[in-house]
């Protein structure tokens, strides 16, 4: 797993086979897949700019 972004108590990262994690959450879609990278990047820009 890597790290994207931490900061605080949120951390933004990538574990094996395109899974992405939401403070080690698996990240999934409204049909419960796991999110795509352009998925992913949309909801990255979201959270750092708050």
């Amino acid at each position: 797993m890597s790290n994207i972004f931490s900061s605080g108590k949120l951390t933004l990262s990538r574990g094996g086979s395109d899974q992405y994690l939401l403070n080690e959450v698996k990240m999934l879609d409204a049909d419960n897949q796991p999110i795509k990278e352009a998925e992913f990047e949309g909801k990255f820009q979201v959270q750092v700019s708050h």
